[in-house]
């Protein structure tokens, strides 16, 4: 296949330089999915063409929760950062949104909150997931945190908490990167790489300024900072910072090393709702992390390019996939001439990721 047409094929994170070099922007998603599997990055990124994926049937907690959570904080800290003497835009048609077509002022205090993150909750419909048959499987988490009651009780506290009582300024929330290639990852003869990426939060401190990201928990067990060092997504919102950051800063010493997960637990029977985890990396870890970048960019390059045959890890069809089984098993074990039925019965072909349509002008 010719660079040429890579692009037409995968548009959505392949295109041509303005000098005929072929670039790939790919996101921590793409990248850990290649590594934990190559027949899984083939099923979902690369088996639907002209800008399509494939995705499998029915709804998931986690995403959309998480959805939903990041979406509610971003008003919660865009109206810190803007000082909002209680301006909330709000759609008329579309409650949830801000960026409508009809600004409605109101005071910003904790009913306000409440009412946004109502209105998320309902265009989510998270109430799905609180249906006796799901209490089990893809409910439980819902259910455990006890709906919207529940959901309305993690927001006051976290209002009560939070609200102006932080310690570091707020630079921005849900920045979309990649496309305007902020943050090269690898140049060779035959392509060159981009990271690409959406952000949580970037703060200042007056000493440091990093990345915040919020992670949903059960509970806390001591070991939650753990889980996440090593973790390319998290260095890569790291390399992204400092990747920005003007040389005046840099000459200032206020690099970026350091990112924030702040572990927000779903459980109302829980003291602890709320944790912060500073995680810090070395010069030597971030060199290790943009190797494993470049290492995997090339790779990507020579099956999406030279379409070399995908390798699958068979250690993880079972339970591999967050303790579950990949969700592409079902195609890979079965006959070849079943794959479009099975794929007509079990899935949906979805718009692909395109970090050029979702940037919100970030």
């Amino acid at each position: 296949m010719t660079p040429a047409q890579a692009a037409e094929k995968f548009p959505s994170f392949c295109t041509i330089g303005q000098d005929g070099t072929l670039e790939l922007y790919l996101d921590n998603v793409m990248l850990s999915a290649f590594r934990k599997c190559q027949g899984y990055f083939w099923e979902q990124f690369l088996s639907q063409q002209n800008g399509k994926r494939l995705l499998p049937q029915g709804r998931s907690w986690g995403l959309e929760f998480g959805g939903f959570l990041h979406k509610a904080l971003e008003y919660f800290y865009q109206a810190q950062r803007e000082d909002w003497e209680g301006i909330f835009v709000v759609d008329k048609g579309n409650p949830a949104h801000w960026d409508g077509l009809l600004p409605w002022r109101r005071r910003q205090d904790a009913a306000t909150w409440l009412q946004i993150c109502n209105n998320l909750w309902m265009e989510h419909n998270l109430d799905f997931f609180l249906a006796k048959e799901y209490e089990k499987n893809i409910g439980k988490t819902a259910q455990a945190l006890g709906g919207w009651e529940g959901m309305q009780q993690l927001c006051i506290q976290y209002y009560k908490r939070y609200w102006r009582q932080e310690r570091f300024r707020y630079v921005g929330a849900e920045l979309t990167f990649g496309r305007g290639k902020e943050v090269p990852i690898v140049t060779t003869e035959l392509f060159r790489g981009y990271l690409c990426g959406r952000l949580d939060l970037i703060v200042d401190d007056s000493s440091t300024i990093g990345p915040l990201d919020f992670k949903s928990a059960s509970y806390f067990d001591g070991q939650e900072a753990e889980q996440y060092k090593p973790h390319d997504g998290l260095q890569g919102y790291t390399y992204f910072v400092n990747n920005i950051l003007s040389e005046e800063l840099k000459a200032q010493g206020r690099v970026c090393d350091t990112i924030i997960v702040r572990h927000i637990s779903v459980r109302p029977d829980k003291e602890q709702r709320f944790k912060d985890s500073y995680i810090s990396f070395t010069p030597g870890q971030m060199d290790a992390w943009l190797q494993r970048q470049q290492r995997t960019y090339e790779m990507i390059y020579d099956v999406v390019v030279l379409e070399k045959p995908v390798v699958w890890n068979t250690d993880d069809c079972d339970s591999g996939f967050y303790h579950r089984p990949c969700p592409f098993k079902i195609i890979h074990n079965s006959p070849a001439g079943a794959r479009e039925g099975i794929i007509r019965t079990y899935y949906q072909i979805s718009e692909a990721w395109d970090y050029s349509r979702s940037s919100n002008g970030n």
